[in-house]
């Protein structure tokens, strides 16, 4: 608890103060008629600027520009602190005119997005750690394939197509292996469908041979690997989709910001 003070309490008393700073510094511009919107609004859109600037430091990781943990802690700070900064440039009014309103929507969905990444990125990676060992999303349809292919090599045993290892490969174990499963499950933390398809497999257990029921069990634990998979597949998943939501809407936000400042100096 003490080293989280330590680490948090500088921060957060630096997150108060500039937060003040902006309030205060507001007030005292509107008082000395200096149009404060005219300074909030190219704060804003520099702290816009230098938030994009984190998806360009993820493409150029080589360059000697500070480590990525660095500037994701310089990118989430700048990111709440920049809510404090649009609430009094915008005087938390509700945006009359198209552009303002594309404006408006584009940064709240850009730092409502950025609050839940955060919120997944800090509580995905423990369930994660949690359910089998640690895999690259892009490889996940290629190990299931290689579970697929013993699955059916243990099925392929059997003698006859009325074999119950072979009616259960058609009716339950094909479908299971074939992809990824059970996605909506997993985000819910369930692990119903797995318990309903070991019940299914062990059902079928006092109709098999000596032999069989030992490939029986080889399965059962194939299932287990399997839904880890999906359980990776699901929840990484959702991270994948997460970033295809928050970046567009970054460099949106961008070109938005872009063009209101240049709409207001031409027309204000």
């Amino acid at each position: 608890m003490t080293a989280k003070i330590w680490k948090w309490g500088p921060i957060l008393a630096l997150f108060g103060v500039l937060a003040a700073t902006v309030v205060v510094g507001d007030q005292m511009l509107s008082v000395a008629q200096f149009h404060p919107a005219y300074v909030t609004g190219w704060l804003l859109l520099g702290m816009v600027v230098m938030l994009a600037l984190f998806g360009v430091r993820k493409q150029v990781s080589f360059l000697p520009v500070g480590s990525a943990a660095n500037w994701l802690q310089v990118h989430i700070f700048v990111g709440l602190l920049s809510g404090i900064v649009y609430i009094v440039h915008s005087e938390a009014r509700v945006p009359t005119g198209w552009p303002e309103l594309l404006l408006a929507v584009a940064y709240l969905g850009t730092f409502g997005s950025g609050v839940l990444g955060w919120g997944l990125s800090r509580g995905i990676p423990p369930l994660l750690s949690a359910r089998g060992q640690e895999v690259i999303f892009e490889r996940i349809p290629l190990y299931i394939r290689q579970l697929r292919d013993e699955v059916e090599m243990l099925v392929g045993e059997a003698n006859s197509a009325e074999n119950p290892l072979t009616m259960l490969y058609a009716r339950e174990l094909r479908p299971f292996f074939s992809r990824p499963c059970h996605v909506g499950w997993h985000l819910l933390q369930s692990q119903r469908p797995r318990q309903l398809l070991l019940r299914r497999v062990d059902s079928c257990r006092n109709r098999l041979d000596a032999d069989e029921a030992e490939r029986l069990d080889r399965i059962a634990d194939l299932i287990f690997v399997k839904d880890d998979l999906d359980y990776h597949y699901a929840l990484q998943g959702i991270l994948k989709l997460w970033l295809f939501v928050h970046l567009p809407l970054t460099y949106g936000l961008l070109v938005f910001s872009i063009l209101h400042v240049l709409l207001v100096h031409a027309f204000g």
